[in-house]
């Protein structure tokens, strides 16, 4: 959210539950939307709704409803290998355009993380880096 130019204070977060807070993790699914470059660019504008659900998403219930209205999703996250390539699998089965951005994602180890990424390349959808990212938002 922070590149965007949209967020620039520090401790911005969207975990707002006392525990998420406590133990820095997400419990709650919630969204958030923003748009790239501002709206006062006078460049093309691209909206970007941001879905931050606990773990691994079954793109089901209230995640639902957030999808409805988008082609692409970017993916990023923790255990790259178990959470975001699931996450991956179910977006490119309900026929979503994935996208795994791979430096806004980590595993245990960079071997799983680069096995996973190449997994994801292979079957699930795109893998690019969040300069990549940043660049196609640009055009």
């Amino acid at each position: 959210m922070r590149q965007t130019g949209m967020v620039t204070a520090e401790g911005v977060t969207m975990d707002s539950n006392a525990l998420e807070q406590e133990r820095g993790i997400t419990i709650y699914a919630k969204n958030t939307s923003v748009y790239y470059p501002g709206k006062n660019s006078g460049r093309e504008v691209t909206k970007i709704n941001i879905v931050d659900t606990p773990g691994h998403s079954d793109f089901g219930s209230e995640v639902e409803r957030v999808l409805r209205s988008i082609d692409t999703v970017l993916i990023a996250g923790t255990m790259t290998n178990v959470c975001c390539e699931a996450s991956a699998r179910d977006a490119m089965m309900d026929g979503f355009k994935t996208v795994v951005v791979s430096d806004a994602n980590a595993a245990r180890s960079d071997a799983e993380h680069t096995a996973s990424l190449a997994t994801i390349l292979q079957f699930f959808g795109d893998v690019r880096s969040t300069a990549d990212v940043m660049e196609l938002l640009r055009k």
